[in-house]
């Protein structure tokens, strides 16, 4: 009713995915992916960190999905154009989007939505906000959301064993996929709260490493 009466809105939030493991994760997302773009919707893969990247590679490369790797550098208003001809998956890392900061405009009459999937949580909350603010100032219609894996260090290590039970109450098997607000939210205010205590941001390739390299230990009781 509401999209009705004021038209589509122009970003939307969509819900989290989880998966039991990593390898689910994946097969989940192909599907996800072969979905949207059997919808005719662009598809813009981002993740954090360059083990992750490889990962994805290799799952796509196992599947008959085609993608482009995106450059090096890349604005909000440089994601269309990289959307050419059949091209509807374009792969990156969340380095590679840097936000110029300008409030985002129309999109070229007849522009397909652009998905944004994302593959995992990064241990510093500040940095998933910075994601989601450049993909607010994409020009045209996005979709946001995140695809993880209960196999993921950053959800592990910062769910308590209760918030992972609720899998077993969904009766969630080894290779599908749930969406759990509760879940989310407890996941996001988990990683804001572990962001006060951050002071460095040295590079990793993964988010174990980062959380090696740059999350202070907890202090031992004597």
């Amino acid at each position: 009713m509401l999209e009705w009466l004021f038209g589509r809105p122009r970003f939307r939030v969509y819900e989290d995915s989880f998966a039991r493991t990593r390898r689910a994760m994946l097969l989940g997302l192909k599907d996800a992916i072969a979905t949207r773009m059997e919808q005719d919707q662009n598809v813009l893969l981002v993740t954090h960190f360059a083990d992750p990247f490889a990962e994805l590679q290799d799952s796509l490369s196992e599947s008959s999905i085609e993608y482009t790797i995106g450059p090096s550098r890349i604005s909000p208003h440089d994601v269309l154009p990289l959307f050419q001809g059949s091209e509807q998956l374009v792969l990156c890392l969340a380095d590679q989007l840097r936000n110029d900061e300008v409030k985002p405009e129309p999109a070229p009459p007849g522009s397909k939505t652009t998905c944004v999937v994302v593959t995992e949580r990064h241990p510093n909350g500040r940095s998933d906000d910075a994601l989601e603010s450049f993909c607010r100032s994409m020009p045209g219609h996005v979709e946001f959301g995140y695809f993880m894996s209960f196999e993921d260090v950053t959800v592990g290590s910062f769910l308590n064993e209760a918030a992972l039970q609720i899998l077993d109450l969904f009766g969630l098997g080894e290779n599908e996929l749930v969406t759990s607000n509760m879940i989310s939210r407890r996941l996001k205010f988990a990683l804001r709260r572990n962001a006060r205590t951050v002071h460095s941001d040295q590079p990793a390739d993964s988010a174990k490493e980062w959380i090696e390299l740059n999350v202070p230990p907890e202090p031992v009781d004597e």
